[in-house]
């Protein structure tokens, strides 16, 4: 197995004695798209500033690119791409100025790949930063984050605020340049659309604690959607533990939290299932129920 890019183990933090994440383990491909998610406050802006070292960790273990962020927080920092939240670009530069700036913390700074990307852009080098919308701010920030070619790219929220024409703007912008499965890249959204969209790992915080962390497709599997025909419509029809459970005469609908194969057998070989088909629940669905505590369980599920 290859090392991955990002790899935590039992990864603890707090602030002011206030728990943010609390026993996270996690490991995120080399290659992968990977999003992080939750409620607001659930550790994800923490989690992405502990793998960049710009935070160290009390206790757990995390190792980027191979390295310790604990001792290796620049030689981290001069290998990856960040994007904060909050757009960190100091007004009072010109474009040129801030590139000019921030290029020796990167060894492989590459002046070519920079004017490349401004031209994509359309931004002038010589523009004050102060005069910019949040937009080419943002798009000047990602500049920056990818002109050294960076193994790996860690972006916090970095579309939050733009309108849905910029937002879209971005998103090709990601997905267009230099191979992205070259490199990693891991971010933060409160949007499922751009999760949808861009990512195929997800990281599901909720309480400090991983509550889901693997592929997307494979999360919207385990919250399936499950419709079922029923040979009987009085029929008195028991639903797995735990699964929540809607009928209609001899259809039931079916809403689990963890579906897989021998779920999908049960209901294949069950006396009274004429027929099932499991459908995709949209994205931001299935994330709330990721992070919603279990509901009771429905012990029957009789005609209505």
């Amino acid at each position: 197995m290859n090392p991955a890019p990002i790899e935590v183990q039992d990864l603890r933090f707090a602030y002011a004695r206030e728990p943010v994440l609390d026993g996270v383990s996690l490991r995120i491909p080399q290659g992968s798209l990977c999003a992080i998610v939750g409620r607001n406050g659930g550790g994800k802006s923490t989690l992405l500033k502990l793998i960049a070292g710009i935070l160290a960790p009390p206790r757990g273990v995390i190792t980027t690119l191979g390295l310790d962020p604990r001792r290796d927080g620049p030689r981290i920092r001069a290998r990856i791409g960040y994007v904060a939240d909050a757009l960190d670009v100091p007004d009072w530069m010109r474009v040129k100025d801030y590139f000019r700036f921030i290029a020796p913390f990167h060894p492989r700074w590459d002046r070519s790949e920079e004017a490349r990307l401004r031209a994509r852009a359309q931004l002038d080098p010589n523009a004050r930063i102060a005069a910019l919308s949040r937009g080419v701010k943002a798009r000047v920030a990602l500049i920056a984050a990818l002109a050294h070619r960076p193994e790996l790219l860690l972006l916090d929220e970095p579309f939050a605020g733009f309108d849905a024409s910029v937002r879209a703007e971005v998103l090709d912008a990601l997905l267009a340049h230099d191979g992205p499965r070259s490199r990693t890249i891991v971010f933060v959204s409160h949007s499922t659309a751009d999760v949808e969209r861009l990512a195929d790992h997800v990281v599901v915080l909720d309480g400090g604690r991983v509550a889901f962390h693997g592929e997307t497709d494979e999360l919207q599997r385990r919250f399936a959607r499950v419709v079922v025909r029923l040979r009987h419509d009085e029929a008195r029809f028991e639903p797995p533990h735990g699964v929540l459970c809607e009928r209609s005469g001899d259809v039931v609908a079916l809403r689990y939290r963890d579906f897989d194969e021998r779920a999908e057998a049960w209901l294949a070989h069950h006396e009274l299932v004429a027929s099932f088909e499991v459908r995709r629940r949209a994205l931001d669905e299935v994330v709330r129920a990721c992070i919603e505590a279990p509901k009771p369980e429905v012990s029957s599920c009789v005609a209505s």
